[in-house]
């Protein structure tokens, strides 16, 4: 992602004065160190505005108004562009920056540059988004139909745990998809005896997280690193629908789950499940492939690339 790291001007660049020598060379070893890495796309120093000019408008006519300015500072003094893999990579090379000796107050800003890229994908994102309203619909009509006073100790494909720990997993993992997304969870704490208004509680919270103004255009902060909306509400999904199929499994309900869903998990999960993610070594993420028939059902694949044994029996 690109970045404008902006310099505020002071009362001696107004004055077209040269900064010292020291300065200056400190600045040339910071942009040859910028370059050396290969983050820096473009940086400029400014003349004094008052060798510049601005347009002014008035009743949708413009005029000219020549420099000096006097609101000197909101003026930029330089620019420099970088290209780096997120705000906290801009922040940190804007801090070592070299400083000038009569530097007060705010001198530097820094702002994303937009990419036409990101409307796509934010346009992709809310497109996608039905598709996890039937997810955590496919979700709730499952947990509705489980009996927690017969079933709550009962195993699940998930091997660590029995029927009342996979729900509290998953109205907790609903909740920090919420918080990942940028909202706050309506739901804490251990489950209540009521399962299924926790996890319409935690519903509510993650649908509230998406429908906040410029959620699909964020950039989300995750423990696997920083993600795109889209492909947030794709591993949102895909985990709903494989935790569906657990919960259906140990229930022994019907596994008639959204096709289309299935169809999203599986592709979501073979273009992003990596070697590295599975097994004991890597927290149990997600466990060991199981082999599965290639002309199987896009369930079943789903379920065996997920680590799970399609034909799981309570």
């Amino acid at each position: 992602m690109k970045f404008i790291i902006m310099g505020r001007v002071s009362e001696k660049s107004e004055t077209g004065a040269l900064p010292d020598d020291d300065y200056i060379q400190a600045m040339h070893d910071f942009n040859a160190e910028l370059n050396r890495s290969g983050v820096l796309l473009a940086t400029e120093g400014l003349y004094p505005s008052s060798m510049g000019a601005r347009i002014a408008y008035t009743g949708g006519k413009g005029r000219v108004v020549d420099g000096p300015f006097t609101e000197s500072k909101e003026l930029i003094a330089g620019f420099w562009i970088i290209d780096v893999t997120s705000k906290e990579e801009a922040l940190a090379w804007a801090l070592r920056l070299p400083v000038p000796a009569d530097a007060e107050g705010e001198g530097l800003e820094i702002r994303q540059i937009f990419d036409p890229a990101d409307l796509v994908k934010a346009t992709d994102a809310r497109a996608a988004l039905p598709l996890l309203d039937r997810a955590l619909d496919q979700m709730a009509a499952t947990i509705a139909a489980v009996d927690p006073v017969k079933l709550a100790g009962s195993p699940t494909p998930c091997t660590e745990w029995n029927v009342e720990q996979l729900v509290g997993h998953i109205v907790d993992e609903v909740g920090r998809f919420a918080e990942v997304s940028g909202g706050q969870r309506e739901h804490e704490g251990p489950l209540s005896g009521d399962w299924p208004a926790d996890f319409a509680a935690a519903a509510r919270s993650l649908r509230a997280a998406w429908a906040r103004p410029q959620a699909l255009e964020q950039v989300q902060r995750t423990p696997i690193g920083e993600i795109d909306a889209l492909w947030a509400v794709k591993q949102q999904c895909s985990e709903l629908v494989g935790h569906t199929w657990d919960l259906a499994k140990a229930a022994d309900l019907p596994l008639d789950l959204d096709p289309e869903l299935t169809e999203l998990a599986l592709t979501f999960m073979t273009d992003n499940i990596r070697p590295e993610m599975r097994g004991p070594e890597a927290g149990g993420y997600i466990g060991l492939e199981v082999p599965a028939d290639p002309g199987a059902p896009p369930l079943d694949r789903l379920i065996a690339f997920s680590g799970r044994d399609p034909g799981w029996r309570p």
